[in-house]
């Protein structure tokens, strides 16, 4: 590599890194986020009939309710905003800029970061009060299952990066999230299906439908699919393409091994 060509690339990570920033920003900022999540808690609390003076049960309820569910509907905001310059028509102008499309795919990829340490930061929240704050809650989710929140969050976001490329018709995001609510409420049904379904382990009687499940290999497997929804979105841009196929290659046999190395 040439000293040119190890500057630019330098230069491009440094851009990509930036964007990223501006990315996450957009994404942690985004309207849907704080209508969801409002909608979210407050269903959980008519459903938990939470009291006026909430006890520990009742507030670790609710943080497994968010912490599992938000992932799930922030496959939206990130469509959304993948989607925002599409749906502005200035992609002839990005077009001129010279940040690729590969860059702002990576981009917005990177920026999913940004919810998941929230949502990490929620996890070690609901520790404190499931099990720091006095005795051990009864029928507390394990903290092995809890800390997968962040990965699905990623997962979940890069995903809905990916349906923007490849699915540019209006409600795709929203037939993607019902595609997986039926994923996860198809795979409970059997034990061994209960373990390829990134949500389903979140669940007590799921928890106990997947006995002996490896919960590392498990963490794996959710990253490995983190990594095929980002590829998705990457190969959706022409430029570089070839030379992400032996990547995707080996993330898909990656995924897979975790995938089975997780089974009872």
């Amino acid at each position: 590599m040439t000293g040119a060509e190890y500057v630019g690339r330098l230069a491009g990570s440094r851009a990509v890194l930036a964007l990223a920033v501006v990315e996450a920003r957009r994404l942690v900022a985004h309207p849907l986020y704080l209508v969801l999540i409002g909608q979210l808690v407050l269903r959980a609390g008519i459903s938990f009939s939470i009291p006026l003076a909430p006890t520990r049960d009742s507030v670790a309820e609710l943080m497994e309710v968010v912490l599992f569910y938000f992932p799930l509907i922030s496959l939206l905001p990130a469509n959304l905003v993948a989607s925002s310059a599409r749906r502005g028509h200035v992609e002839q102008a990005l077009a001129a800029t010279p940040v690729g499309a590969q860059a702002r795919t990576l981009a917005l990829g990177l920026a999913s970061l940004a919810p998941a340490a929230l949502s990490a930061t929620g996890v070690l929240a609901y520790w404190w009060v499931a099990y720091r704050a006095g005795p051990p809650i009864d029928h507390a989710v394990p903290m092995a299952v809890m800390v997968s929140a962040p990965l699905l969050l990623v997962g979940a976001t890069t995903l809905g990066v990916a349906t923007a490329g490849w699915l540019r018709i209006p409600g795709a995001a929203i037939a993607v999230m019902i595609g997986l609510v039926a994923w996860t409420a198809i795979s409970a049904q059997h034990p061994t299906g209960a373990c390829w379904s990134p949500w389903i382990l979140a669940y007590t009687e799921a928890g106990q439908a997947a006995i002996g499940v490896s919960h590392l290999w498990h963490a794996v497997y959710l990253l490995g699919l983190s990594g095929l929804a980002m590829m998705a979105a990457l190969l959706r841009n022409p430029e570089g393409r070839r030379a992400l196929v032996a990547p995707t290659a080996v993330v898909v046999t990656l995924t897979a091994l975790a995938g089975w190395a997780q089974l009872p």
